[in-house]
């Protein structure tokens, strides 16, 4: 028998159970994480697609005909405001 493995088989079918707990809820957490992963990175694009939107609606605003660069236009801001 080997000496270091428990001799009574409560303790064996204990550690036993325990280990097989352990598997489970490491590919549980696993599997969950990897979600989480997923479902962040999809949450991450919406957000960049709402935000160039956004952006180009404020530079619509800026430069309705094309004309002179965003640069341009703040360059001009503080003599529009004052």
């Amino acid at each position: 028998m080997n000496p270091t493995a428990p001799g009574r088989v409560r303790t064996r079918l204990t550690l036993w159970h325990v280990g097989l707990l352990a598997c489970v809820l490491a590919v549980y957490f696993a599997g969950v994480g990897l979600l989480l992963f997923w479902q962040a990175g999809n949450i991450l694009k919406s957000i960049a697609a709402e935000d160039l939107d956004s952006n180009q609606v404020f530079l619509d605003l800026l430069l309705p005909t094309g004309e002179g660069t965003f640069y341009d236009k703040l360059q001009e801001l503080p003599r529009a405001l004052g």
